[in-house]
């Protein structure tokens, strides 16, 4: 009997070391749910960037922090919406809006400070998102 895939996502963010908490935490959260994190494999001569959107295909759910509005991040959300991948997108309070090419998807507002919350969102989104339950 052939083992059942497991799902796997992808998490975008800056490489700032202040992300390393909700990193964690959205990790948790994923994992809680049965979905495994996608490695980026960076082999001899693949950029970075290439290693990224290659990652990003093979991903099933993509999940991007947009509160620095980072370029590269920009970039890579709007390759998985080419891709027709699911997307979360996340922003933290302080910011509390988007850039406008985003603002009209679903977005969870989160504060770092009470991750219980940014939780309950991650899986709420998880149940009603039918690629990625």
């Amino acid at each position: 009997m052939e083992k059942p895939k497991t799902r796997k996502y992808i998490f975008l963010a800056p490489a700032a070391q202040s992300y390393a908490p909700v990193r964690l935490l959205i990790d948790e959260a994923l994992r809680e749910q049965g979905l495994e994190p996608l490695a980026e494999e960076f082999a001899p001569g693949l950029k970075v960037s290439d290693a990224v959107l290659l990652a990003i295909e093979q991903a099933d759910v993509v999940v991007a922090d947009l509160t620095e509005t980072d370029p590269n991040v920009m970039y890579q959300v709007g390759y998985a919406h080419a891709g027709r991948k699911p997307v979360l997108l996340l922003t933290q309070q302080r910011t509390g809006r988007l850039a406008a090419d985003v603002g009209g998807n679903l977005f969870f507002v989160y504060d770092p400070a009470q991750p219980a919350s940014l939780r309950e969102n991650i899986k709420r989104w998880l149940r009603f998102y039918p690629l990625a339950a």
